[in-house]
């Protein structure tokens, strides 16, 4: 029953962004390390269950390629260090790697267009810090790459790995389900 709420507060931190709202002005009881660019619009904070979130939007053409640079820059001279998979996906490498991915969005009427990157950072303490990047439009309309929304999500190290391992007993349970059905059925 942990295991379920621990994953729900770290899918709900990342990925859902409902949670405890604070304005800009509030970002000072957020950790130091969710950072806000140079003409950075829109700014939201977001707290939940310990963890720590950002929003934002800029204006900026695709690949956005000063945002990242002035994230990188930022956290590593705090002593955070990218990560080349993706932490809750061993062995997919993340967007510090392999760049920008792209993929149609079905669940939004009209479809829409999605350019990401995603990816995270590792501090000393263990602590994550999730960092995307998506610009998106209908398909239905003239592409649009200058309207960059980014959201980044601070994980404490011992919510981080947790989330890690339950994901990984997840994904460890599946493949040995999967395999003893493909085994059966070839007897």
């Amino acid at each position: 029953m942990i295991r379920n709420k621990l994953l729900t507060i770290v899918i709900g931190c990342l990925f859902l962004g409902g949670c405890t709202v604070s304005n800009e002005e509030q970002g000072a009881n957020f950790s130091d390390s969710l950072i806000v660019v140079s003409g950075a619009q829109k700014i939201r904070y977001i707290k939940f269950e310990g963890t720590g979130q950002l929003f934002f939007e800029i204006k900026v053409d695709y690949p956005a390629k000063t945002v990242l640079e002035e994230i990188s820059k930022k956290l590593e001279s705090k002593g955070w260090q990218h990560l080349p998979e993706d932490y809750l996906n061993p062995g997919l490498a993340s967007s510090h790697v392999r760049g920008w991915t792209d993929f149609i969005d079905a669940t939004k009427s009209p479809r829409r267009k999605v350019y990401q990157w995603l990816a995270q950072w590792k501090n000393k303490n263990g602590d994550i810090l999730w960092c995307t990047l998506n610009y998106s439009y209908s398909l239905t309309a003239e592409p649009d790459l200058k309207d960059l929304t980014v959201s980044e999500a601070f994980l404490p190290a011992k919510l981080a790995s947790e989330a890690r391992k339950q994901v990984i007993e997840i994904i460890s349970h599946k493949k040995a389900t999967t395999g003893s059905t493909n085994q059966s059925s070839r007897q």
